[in-house]
């Protein structure tokens, strides 16, 4: 949807993605027009912004940007939630950034980046996820590839896991954590009641259920190709 953000004279922003044979990637990201996503549209989409259950926020559009977007959200829609995927990983994040984050979720990579820290194991990453905690995020999740992911909330510091799903022949990993965080977006909104781990699960098996198929956007199942126990409360 680009109601709100069309540019001139700019390529769209777009992802070269290279896929081994263990259906590992590599991407590599043109940002084109992302990197003009200025101000003027947060006023456009002033409205919409205004009333929406879930926003999602990136970092391959200009921070300052997805800053004011932000705050506008929190100040504007206090009861909406705003979930901030720190993806490409920036080591410059502007502090005040974290204070307007409901959910922080992102990947063990982008976790070290992110606070300095080693994020080589689970207990590195725990250590990682407190220090982001701290910077004034409510809840962090970090996701940890096959092994599934861990959370946290700032009210209820204690570290929980969620176990990957086994998937014997991964055919392309491409878009597993899109696939994670368009489902985290979709339970925040249509299944609110349900507790953060049950969340995380569900959104766990989605991003496993996408690895089984090529390509990123193709590779995402609709509701109706999932098993019916997923999304039944």
């Amino acid at each position: 949807n680009v109601v709100f953000t069309q540019v001139d004279g700019e390529s769209c922003g777009i992802a070269q993605i290279s896929v081994a044979d263990s259906g590992d990637n590599h991407i590599i990201i043109v940002a084109g027009a992302n990197n003009r996503l200025s101000a003027q549209a947060i006023s456009s989409a002033s409205e919409l912004l205004s009333k929406v259950e879930v926003v999602v926020f990136q970092f391959e559009t200009p921070l300052t940007t997805t800053l004011q977007a932000l705050k506008y959200c929190k100040q504007h829609n206090p009861a909406g939630i705003t979930i901030v995927n720190a993806s490409p990983a920036s080591e410059s994040v502007n502090p005040e950034l974290y204070k307007y984050t409901d959910i922080l979720c992102i990947n063990e990579t982008e976790a070290q980046m992110m606070t300095g820290l080693p994020t080589d194991s689970k207990a590195q990453c725990e250590i990682a996820l407190a220090r982001l905690l701290d910077l004034g995020c409510a809840s962090v999740i970090i996701t940890l590839g096959r092994d599934g992911a861990m959370f946290a909330s700032g009210h209820q510091r204690d570290v929980q896991y969620e176990p990957g799903t086994p998937v014997p022949n991964p055919v392309d990993t491409t878009g597993a954590g899109d696939a994670f965080l368009g489902t985290l977006a979709f339970l925040l909104a249509y299944r609110s009641e349900w507790p953060l781990k049950r969340k995380v699960q569900v959104s766990c098996s989605v991003a496993a259920h996408s690895i089984t198929k090529r390509g990123t956007q193709a590779s995402f199942p609709h509701a109706r190709d999932l098993p019916p126990a997923w999304l039944s409360d």
